[in-house]
């Protein structure tokens, strides 16, 4: 089996913006990530995001928080061949139960690269750690509107670790990993 990605953008007419040109009408993505396990064993994820974190434009060096970020500091796949199969979603209607985990992706300003963290419910502490047994889907990609970090006027702290520089703004976005299961 070849490993690697398979995601394909539609060609753009003239002029478009790349990110347009890849995310079409679809809010959301949904990826299956296949890889080799430590034991040599083959695995799989499934993880559900806002179709604007699909893609990083590398070549005007983006630095954003999107799923291939997410996937390189991913302890699961780190030097492991994988293969990630990508599809558009209208909604989260047909997401037939809840995330298994949910976490956000800072990146920018003070979190440089990227790093991931649980997701928090800060309206109701009492759902967040070990006491929230689990995320519905749509509750997790919700948190990507509320939970964004502060940006330029709003950042209090003058050592922002280049928040302010364009490129380096603090954003943050929201995964949610629906299934791990064996690849046969």
């Amino acid at each position: 089996r070849a490993m690697g990605a398979s995601v394909e953008a539609p060609p753009a007419p003239p002029g478009a913006d790349v990110e347009q040109e890849r995310k079409g009408d679809s809010s959301f993505a949904q990826c299956v990530v296949e890889y080799t396990a430590g034991d040599g064993s083959m695995k799989g994820e499934t993880w559900l995001f806002h179709m604007d974190a699909a893609f990083e434009d590398e070549s005007r060096a983006e630095k954003k928080p999107s799923f291939p970020r997410l996937l390189k500091k991913s302890s699961h796949i780190w030097n492991r061949e994988h293969a990630v199969t990508c599809s558009p979603m209208d909604s989260l209607e047909d997401v037939k139960g809840p995330c298994a985990e949910c976490v956000r992706l800072f990146v920018g300003g003070q979190y440089g690269g990227g790093v991931i963290v649980p997701a928090v419910d800060y309206s109701s502490l009492r759902k967040t750690g070990s006491m929230k047994k689990s995320w519905d889907p749509k509750e997790c990609l919700a948190l990507r509107a509320t939970q964004q970090p502060p940006v330029g006027d709003d950042i209090a702290d003058v050592e922002s670790g280049g928040g302010g520089m364009m490129g380096h703004e603090q954003r943050m976005s929201t995964f949610c990993r629906t299934a791990m299961f064996p690849v046969t």
